[in-house]
């Protein structure tokens, strides 16, 4: 009998390199190694696989603390390794359309029953990594104690603003040729970024221990920008928690 675990599996393996278009009865039954009478059995409402996918595409992603407690470091670069984890990778990654499936469901014409929980779930998970590391910043005298809430609320709407565009213009971001071409206009045809948030970490973290004013790692003209509006947001920051009156 087929496990509900193994057709999840075959179903994120496919988003990774694939893309969420990828995700019919056929092709996810086809690669569970199962007939499509059993897919929806498993799984009667369609909506609910791509709800499962794309929150359980979310709950893998998990941002380190970095060395975000590291009082020897400048603490806006700290902040600004901790805060790139959270950017998209160049071009229109899986996780950016795990980012907007959760959202479409959730507000969409016909809602998906518990799309709403899985985005306010997402959502709160990383408001709590910011208040993390923001309250270990301002522990230090580093950021304001008092304006923490009001830049956490400004971190996750830079954040989504930047999963937004690269949506609607991946190549801002990169080259955007992994995903779909001509032997598959349905989908993406290239591997997929599932460490691109890993990557824009540790390319921030290069950044922090070498005072560099570059960050490592491929990307487009957007991406840097994005990236350079994430280092002044970091920068304003601490630089508001100095001008702060105690």
């Amino acid at each position: 009998m087929v496990a509900r675990e193994d057709i999840v599996e075959a179903a994120l393996r496919l988003a990774a390199t694939r893309g969420f278009g990828s995700l019919s009865v056929r092709r996810v039954a086809a690669e569970a190694g199962v007939g499509a009478t059993t897919l929806r059995r498993v799984f009667p409402v369609q909506g609910e696989l791509r709800l499962v996918v794309a929150a359980e595409l979310a709950r893998r992603h998990h941002p380190a603390d970095l060395s975000i407690a590291d009082d020897t470091r400048d603490p806006a670069h700290r902040l600004f390794a901790c805060l790139a984890q959270l950017l998209p990778a160049a071009g229109r990654t899986v996780a950016v359309e795990a980012w907007f499936e959760l959202r479409r469901m959730a507000e969409g014409a016909e809602p998906v029953p518990g799309a709403r929980a899985a985005v306010a779930g997402e959502r709160k998970a990383r408001a709590e990594r910011l208040r993390r590391w923001l309250t270990v910043l301002a522990g230090q005298g580093h950021v304001a104690p008092g304006e923490i809430e009001g830049q956490v609320f400004a971190a996750l709407a830079l954040v989504d603003g930047v999963h937004l565009n690269a949506l609607l213009h991946p190549g801002d971001l990169g080259e955007p040729g992994d995903w779909g071409g001509p032997s598959d206009p349905s989908g993406p045809s290239g591997p997929d970024g599932l460490d691109g948030a890993d990557e824009a970490g540790r390319a921030g973290e290069t950044e922090e221990a070498t005072g560099a004013g570059e960050t490592a790692g491929a990307g487009g003209a957007g991406l840097d920008a994005a990236r350079d509006t994430v280092r002044w947001f970091a920068e304003q920051v601490v630089r508001e928690a100095r001008t702060t009156p105690p």
